[in-house]
């Protein structure tokens, strides 16, 4: 959810999306997604909107939304017999 929040939508040869064409905004609009042509209403959520819980000088956290380039990582798969072991897999991962 953070990386959808985050992430600049991009098409299949990296360049952002028109405004127009973005999705990740809709998930996180007042109680609605859009899933293709169909809105679906969480009518059983409150949903407060973020400025209703602004204090004075906060800046809305809305405002972030799909600013950043993000790098996902999985970790599922390490493990090891002991903490030493998780950290050897975890190097490799991240180098």
């Amino acid at each position: 959810m953070l990386k959808t929040f985050l992430e600049i939508e991009i098409d299949e040869h990296g360049n952002e999306l028109p405004e127009a064409q973005k999705v990740n905004p809709t998930y996180f609009q007042g109680g609605e997604i859009c899933v293709g042509n169909k809105k679906i209403i969480c009518k059983e959520l409150q949903v407060i909107k973020c400025k209703d819980l602004l204090k004075e000088g906060e800046n809305d956290p809305m405002e972030e939304l799909g600013k950043y380039p993000v790098i996902l990582m999985t970790f599922k798969d390490l493990g090891g017999e002991s903490y030493e072991a998780f950290v050897e897999d975890l190097k490799i991962k991240l180098i």
